[in-house]
């Protein structure tokens, strides 16, 4: 009986201390892990491997993560694939705008939140696990 691939997952954030937490996380629970840490690069791995979900930091240098997801969503595959956004950027901050409102997926703030909280949003993006009241 074959085994399903496991859910490959690009990791987009510039800082190497939460990229590693986050991977070593995410590898721990049986996920593939790419990581990238400018837009740029992002763009090239997700039009390359369609990662099943996006982790993304919005604060990265040269263009942000608000410039990534539009550019992302202008194709076919990019506009299905699910974003949890990682910041610790207000939503209601400027750059935010329109994030919470127009995007289906997660908006978590680094500081409030836990490896294992990220891990579980991961898991509701992809259907793994169902979400829970509360």
């Amino acid at each position: 009986m074959a085994t399903a691939s496991p859910k490959l997952l690009l990791i987009v954030e510039d800082e190497a201390r939460m990229t590693r937490m986050l991977k070593e996380a995410l590898e721990g629970e049986g996920f593939s892990v790419k990581e990238a840490v400018s837009a740029e690069n992002a763009l090239m791995h997700a039009e390359q491997d369609h990662p099943d979900l996006i982790l993304l930091d919005i604060m990265l240098p040269g263009l942000d993560g608000m410039g990534l997801l539009k550019r992302m969503r202008q194709s076919a595959w990019g506009k299905k694939i699910p974003v949890i956004i990682l910041t610790n950027v207000s939503p209601d901050d400027g750059i935010m705008t329109g994030v919470v409102r127009d995007e289906p997926s997660y908006y978590i703030i680094k500081a409030d939140s836990s490896m294992d909280d990220i891990v579980s949003k991961v898991k509701i993006a992809l259907g793994m696990q169902p979400i829970q009241a509360g």
